[in-house]
């Protein structure tokens, strides 16, 4: 190896240890858990109101969006205002918003009128757009949460028999892109024990008893879908300060600080 060569490599810019940065989680759970209440205790949040379910919960929102001109509208506003976490609210409802747009620039009256399933491959493109918008938004030097709703699904796996497990409510072709793309998938759901039927012990009747205390589930299970990047335990109490978990809010990159996100990247 050259000397040249040797001060090229000495002058690489290598970038250690952990930076503070703006992150994008997802939270889902059944209707009721408490999913946008959470949320709301995120650092300084604007919520993009996309299913009306916000009237109770005290928080700065945006009109309820039901078209993709809405959406962009409130995207934009959202990237240049001085809030620091971006709620989607929900990705159920947005992926509703998506799938309208699709069909209407096919021209078709739902995806089920697509062949050889292209609609969900077109749904797939309009969430990797929306998923560089969450980038962008980032890059801004925002926070983003997405609050779904679960289903109960099949998984075939190929290494033993299939099972079923609780997983995000959006197109199945477009939920791992999503997933792959967020820093962290929490599962929602009130902490259940099973308890004796009666007071014999050797009873093996068992019964399903609520504690009343909800918790988020942070780590791959056979039962939930669920992910993060923050180094958390498998399971933490759903509160406000799992947020101080996540690290702190990164500057707006030079690159971004004076950039909008335009409508071609949500178009």
């Amino acid at each position: 190896m050259t000397e040249e060569s040797v001060s090229k490599i000495s002058a690489y810019p290598v970038i250690r240890g952990c930076i503070a940065s703006p992150w994008a989680v997802m939270i889902y759970g059944p209707p009721g858990v408490g999913k946008s209440w959470w949320a709301a205790k995120a650092p300084k949040p604007f919520f993009i109101d996309l299913e009306d379910g916000l009237a109770r919960i005290d928080c700065d929102r945006s009109p309820v969006v039901t078209s993709h001109k809405e959406l962009i509208a409130a995207v934009q506003f959202a990237a240049g205002s001085d809030y620091q976490t971006i709620v989607f609210d929900t990705a159920d409802a947005l992926e509703k918003i998506l799938t309208a747009t699709v069909c209407q620039k096919h021209e078709k009256d739902s995806l089920a009128d697509f062949v050889y399933g292209k609609g969900e491959i077109y749904l797939r493109s309009e969430w990797t757009k929306l998923i560089n918008v969450f980038l962008r938004l980032k890059a801004k030097g925002k926070n983003v949460i997405l609050t779904a709703n679960e289903i109960i699904q099949k998984l075939d796996d190929p290494t033993t028999e299939s099972y079923d497990r609780y997983t995000l409510n959006l197109d199945k072709r477009a939920a791992p892109a999503v997933t792959a793309a967020l820093d962290a998938v929490f599962f929602a759901r009130y902490e259940t024990i099973l308890k004796a039927r009666d007071e014999d012990k050797n009873n093996s009747k068992v019964r399903a008893v609520g504690t009343g205390k909800r918790l988020l589930y942070t780590m791959e299970s056979p039962s939930f879908v669920a992910k993060n990047r923050f180094g958390l335990p498998a399971q933490v109490p759903m509160t406000s300060a799992i947020f101080a978990k996540f690290g702190g809010l990164a500057s707006k990159s030079e690159e971004t600080k004076n950039e909008d996100i335009t409508n071609e990247e949500i178009d």
